[in-house]
């Protein structure tokens, strides 16, 4: 098999490769896990290339997209979990020979998106595994997924590189070049410190589609508003959900917004916030915020976020998340809206 083209800041994968080589032995279930952005993805595709490296015909095949033994579950379009009718018809193909006398691959993704019925499924798949078969699951929140599937896999977690590494790393990739490094560290702060998820988001917006930046500057100033009782509740979750109808990126991108105020609240560098451009508004609003309001906060907007991946109303979920807005932070008690600007 051959070497995995890392990542710099995955170098300790480099030390469980050379142990499975040396073994010459492939576990039949792998999880990778970490935050979105750790480059799990990156690592998994390596993975299948030193695989299928012994045979140019599969290597080709691979990098197509259409090798015979390589089978990818993910979810269907417009679903929010992968169904158990995914996982039957999976467990019907695995157990065929291989087409090129060589390894067959399952990739999941995401497996923290199976469904009950699913999860089971692919559990009694992983009990009697066929012989060389590899599963490889992408999981970004590992506590979605029944610990009976996570005993059956040899576990692999990546985390996110350090900020100064990230913004190194960064600087020597072309898709960012014309940025300053202090818009170079907000992209890095909006996409949660995951470099990998900069060039994504840069490389993906189209001149007629906000960036992420003028994304976060909206629903900044739709927030704004809200306080400041210049628009009411479900205006503003119309506004949010006219930027992106995804209901589930506004109510994550609301967190971050909570998680940020406690962190100024608790005196924390505006640096270390998510929101960086939002550092005059957080600084306002930090005083009259209490840590346990926000805490609740958090977990209030998580289970709604259940509920959305559950099929719940979006938009009435939504406006669940924002009334706290309004009813804990009265215009009465902060400066006016005037006072208010958005850092550029």
């Amino acid at each position: 098999m051959q070497s995995l083209a890392l990542l710099p800041w995955q170098q300790t994968i480099a030390s469980w490769w050379a142990n499975v080589q040396h073994a010459g032995r492939m576990p039949h279930a792998l999880m990778l896990s970490g935050p979105q952005g750790s480059g799990k993805r990156h690592l998994a595709d390596q993975i299948c290339q030193a695989l299928y490296a012994n045979n140019a015909q599969a290597q080709a095949l691979y990098q197509a997209g259409t090798h015979p033994d390589f089978f990818r579950v993910s979810l269907e379009e417009k679903k929010k979990e992968i169904a158990v009718a995914q996982i039957r018809d999976l467990s019907s193909r695995v157990t065929l020979t291989s087409q090129l006398d060589g390894w067959r691959i399952v990739w999941i993704d995401p497996a923290d998106r199976l469904s009950r019925g699913a999860a089971n499924g692919l559990l009694k798949i992983l009990e009697e595994p066929p012989k060389q078969v590899l599963f490889i699951l992408m999981v970004d929140e590992l506590q979605r997924v029944l610990p009976t599937i996570r005993s059956r896999c040899q576990h692999l977690k990546l985390q996110l590189p350090a900020k100064d590494a990230a913004l190194a790393w960064l600087a020597q990739q072309t898709e960012v070049a014309g940025l300053t490094p202090d818009v170079l560290q907000d992209w890095l702060a909006l996409c949660h410190g995951s470099p990998l998820r900069v060039l994504d988001a840069l490389s993906s917006s189209e001149d007629d589609t906000p960036d992420l930046l003028n994304l976060a500057d909206q629903r900044q100033a739709s927030l704004q508003q809200l306080i400041h009782n210049q628009i009411d509740v479900a205006s503003c979750a119309d506004s949010m959900l006219g930027i992106s109808a995804d209901a589930d990126l506004h109510l994550k991108w609301l967190q971050g917004f909570a998680l940020d105020l406690l962190k100024c609240a608790q005196g924390l560098n505006i640096n270390f916030c998510e929101n960086r451009r939002a550092s005059e508004l957080l600084s306002r609003l930090a005083p009259h915020v209490a840590a346990e309001d926000v805490l609740n906060y958090l977990v209030r907007v998580g289970q709604i976020r259940r509920g959305v991946r559950g099929n719940v109303n979006a938009e009435l979920s939504l406006q669940a998340a924002l009334m706290p807005w309004l009813n804990q932070l009265k215009a009465s008690a902060i400066e006016p809206a005037e006072a208010y600007s958005l850092a550029s």
